[in-house]
């Protein structure tokens, strides 16, 4: 049986899947990338070796993601590599993830990509650099954890009150349609006896705030009320916590996709099957 890999180089990672015939991921690997290349033909062996097939069983390679754009190469083992366009890659894997037929996707890995995918097409709609790197970055410096999945069980037991200046805290009454444990200033309360896991809570919640609103302002410019959440830091606790809170707010659903850390990689192996 044939089988189609899709490799997304990331800015600081690369993933790889592989995708059988009938459009299913059937294995799926990640690495950091330090070198694209390596990257590249680590995780493409790696797949290949977990599934105990060679090169001579992949029909065609498809490549995407920014480390993509830094790699001139046509084959690898003498299988064709065809280059996938990141927003193309970001929409069609997110939707099919999602089980959506059109969606404002928010793909949230290094920094943070905006696509509006539906049945006209595919449209880079904008993007952020609030990301990953800036809860690594940020977290490193306040509370010295850079490694995001203690980030996220530090943030499990966090009080945001401790951090985030609340509506409640600066009005006595009910201010539009945002309710009093609102976050009114992101870090706004500081407290001096902030706990790391406060800090590591309010950290996560900065950046899924802010990027949530981004999110639901892109959307209203497409007239689309349905966000799909991709990327790494799609797949943390405190993403499904605090993005469908934010989502209540302004009448946003945020659908969460399945595999998001690989949704790109599978879109851009979507994209070269669904062209044959």
């Amino acid at each position: 049986m044939k089988i189609t890999l899709g490799v997304d180089i990331g800015s600081t990672s690369t993933k790889v899947v592989a995708v059988d015939k009938d459009l299913k991921i059937i294995a799926k690997t990640h690495a950091k990338t330090k070198d694209r290349l390596v990257s590249m033909h680590g995780g493409m062996g790696a797949l290949l070796q977990e599934l105990c097939k060679a090169f001579d069983n992949v029909e065609k390679i498809a490549l995407t993601g920014a480390g993509a754009s830094w790699l001139d190469i046509d084959n690898v083992q003498g299988v064709e590599v065809v280059k996938v366009a990141e927003s193309a890659a970001v929409g069609i894997g997110a939707l099919t993830l999602a089980g959506l037929s059109e969606a404002l996707v928010m793909n949230i890995g290094t920094g943070t990509v905006f696509v509006h995918a539906g049945e006209d097409g595919i449209t880079h709609a904008g993007g952020s650099g609030l990301g990953g790197a800036t809860l690594v970055g940020l977290a490193g410096r306040m509370i010295g954890e850079t490694k995001v999945a203690k980030l996220s069980e530090l943030a499990d037991g966090g009080d945001l009150k401790k951090i985030d200046l609340m509506m409640g805290d600066i009005y006595n009454m009910q201010f539009s349609f945002l309710p009093p444990d609102a976050s009114a200033a992101n870090f706004g309360n500081f407290a001096s006896d902030a706990s790391r896991e406060d800090i590591a809570l309010g950290l996560f919640s900065t950046i899924y705030q802010v990027l949530g609103v981004m999110a639901v302002f892109a959307g209203r410019a497409k007239e689309c009320s349905t966000v799909a959440v991709a990327g790494a830091l799609a797949e943390f606790p405190q993403a499904r916590k605090v993005l469908p809170l934010v989502g209540g707010l302004y009448g946003v659903e945020f659908v969460f996709c399945e595999n998001a850390l690989h949704a790109t990689a599978f879109g851009a192996a979507l994209k070269i099957i669904n062209e044959r």
